[in-house]
């Protein structure tokens, strides 16, 4: 278990894009302490303890995404280079194994958060304004860090490794990432959590509920705060006690029983039959013939039914790996997601009559205006994969 980790956590601080990646989530965290608005109230600053905190709870969420994306690449690195006969002939275990991947898997997620946390930080320290509080402690940050940050790392890792050893199947893996967010945004919606500022208030007993439900703990810790003074959420951390505390004990136990199950579950017995030495020998007596191979001349034509044929058959190559890469399933949900909430978000705003935007044109401009900026990084991505991959085969 402890060679396992040792060699994911070396493996990851030998790759670029490990750096490439801190980098970029410390600069997106910069940009979201920089420039979120978010008012909870006259009187409360957003470097206070209350706001601080909510908003590392809410962007944890960013978990999943980062989670999701390490797994893809950690969790099925033995079977894209072909190492797992290697591996499991040795007197490694199922257990050792489970137990030594969880760990890596979630101590590196929870890095590349504490760098974007790290990021949040600096951006709001650099930030001037009437709204910012004089007085900042570094509990702060520290709090939802581990409240939040460490929590939702284990239950995000937990699902995200049972999913993938269990099926073994990276694109399910990376589905199941997905689908944890958008159940939980949906659940948000309909549970009325105040998570969503245009849902009615609720009531106390499904305050409760939602406390104790929410995976991400945010019901919690609004439930904990809501009779919190100006005064009380500018300089007090949200107590871990009642419901908030009920909620991360049951996060917590949930994540433990998803490791020991997959690690009870799992054996790399049920992987041998995926390997070439395991197939059934040939009767002896009876070998199996080897068709001998007939060498013919082949004339090149250069002409332009075959430069017509040439650029076909790239086509539909390009297009066979387009469509059965995750990526595409991946991005095709995420963008079909996106805009339902967005024409959620339109629908709420009460600019037209519920009943007959469904028909309007609104609907179309909404969904055009929404469309161009993830369609752009979708085009920008597939269009740099596939070029890659076309010099990569040709001149490499």
């Amino acid at each position: 278990m402890k060679n396992l980790f040792l060699f994911d956590v070396r493996y990851a601080l030998r790759t670029v894009g490990h750096y490439l990646s801190a980098i970029l989530l410390l600069g997106a965290g910069v940009f979201c302490g920089s420039s979120f608005n978010l008012s909870a109230g006259e009187g409360i600053y957003m470097n206070g303890s209350y706001i601080t905190g909510f908003m590392l709870g809410l962007m944890s969420l960013t978990i999943v995404f980062i989670a999701t994306v390490l797994g893809s690449r950690l969790l099925f690195k033995e079977r894209d280079n072909c190492f797992e006969p290697l591996l499991f002939s040795t007197a490694l275990t199922g257990k050792q194994y489970v137990g030594g991947r969880f760990i890596s898997f979630t101590i590196l997620t929870f890095w590349y958060f504490t760098w974007m946390s790290l990021g949040f930080a600096i951006g709001q320290h650099y930030r001037t304004g009437a709204e910012m509080g004089a007085t900042v402690k570094a509990i702060y940050y520290l709090y939802p860090l581990l409240v939040f940050g460490l929590i939702n790392t284990l239950l995000v890792c937990s699902v995200l490794l049972t999913v993938a050893l269990g099926f073994n199947n990276r694109l399910l893996m990376v589905l199941a990432g997905i689908f944890l967010y958008m159940i939980y945004m949906i659940a948000l919606i309909y549970s009325g959590s105040p998570f969503m500022t245009s849902t009615m208030p609720q009531s106390e007993a499904a305050q409760r509920i939602s406390a104790v439900a929410d995976p991400f703990g945010l019901s919690g810790y609004f439930s904990n705060s809501r009779h919190f003074s100006v005064s009380n959420r500018n300089n007090l951390l949200v107590p871990l006690s009642g419901y908030f505390l009920l909620n991360r004990l049951i996060v917590v136990f949930i994540a433990v029983c998803l490791v020991f199950y997959t690690a009870n579950y799992f054996s790399p017995r049920k992987l041998r039959r995926r390997f070439p030495g395991n197939q059934k020998k040939q009767v002896a007596g009876y070998p199996k013939a080897t068709p001998v191979p007939v060498l013919r001349p082949t004339f090149s034509r250069f002409n332009p039914r075959s430069m017509v044929n040439a650029i076909m058959s790239f086509t539909k190559i390009d297009l066979i790996y387009l469509f059965k890469n995750v990526a595409t399933t991946t991005a095709l949900i995420l963008l079909l997601f996106n805009l339902g909430m967005e024409l959620y978000a339109e629908i709420e705003k009460g600019i037209r009559i519920p009943q007959l935007y469904p028909s309007s044109g609104l609907m179309a401009q909404t969904i055009n205006q929404n469309f161009y900026m993830p369609a752009a990084f979708i085009m920008l991505y597939f269009a740099n994969d596939i070029c890659w991959r076309s010099y990569t085969s040709v001149f490499i």
